[in-house]
C-alpha cells in the first residue's frame, strides 16, 4: 500500500479529495454547457450539440452533469469521513 507523509494509505485520501474536487468542477461546467446550448447563449446553437457531447438532447447533458455532481459530492464525503476516522484513531 502506498503511504504518505502522515501515515499509511494517505495517498488514497488525497487522491479521493482531488478527484472529488476536479469532478465537481468539470460536472458544474457540463451542466452550464447544457444550459448554454439549450438557451443558445454565446452563439452556440442546438445544432452544435453533437460537437460538444455525445448525448442527443440538452436535457440529457444537464441530467448527466447532475448525476456526476452527486457522485463527486459522495466521493468527497467519503474522503472526509475517512479523514475524521483517522483523526479519531490518532487521538485514542
Amino acid at each position: 500500500m502506498v503511504t504518505g507523509r502522515t501515515g499509511r494509505g494517505c495517498a488514497f485520501l488525497t487522491l479521493g479529495k482531488v478527484i472529488a474536487v476536479l469532478g465537481l468542477i468539470l460536472c458544474i461546467l457540463r451542466v452550464l454547457m447544457g444550459f448554454v446550448i439549450a438557451n443558445e447563449w454565446g452563439g452556440i446553437s442546438w445544432d452544435d450539440l453533437g460537437r460538444y457531447t455525445a448525448l442527443s438532447t440538452t436535457g440529457e447533458v444537464i441530467n448527466q452533469g447532475m448525476y456526476m455532481i452527486l457522485a463527486a459530492v459522495a466521493l468527497g464525503t467519503l474522503a472526509e469521513i475517512e479523514l475524521a476516522i483517522r483523526k479519531n484513531n490518532r487521538a485514542q
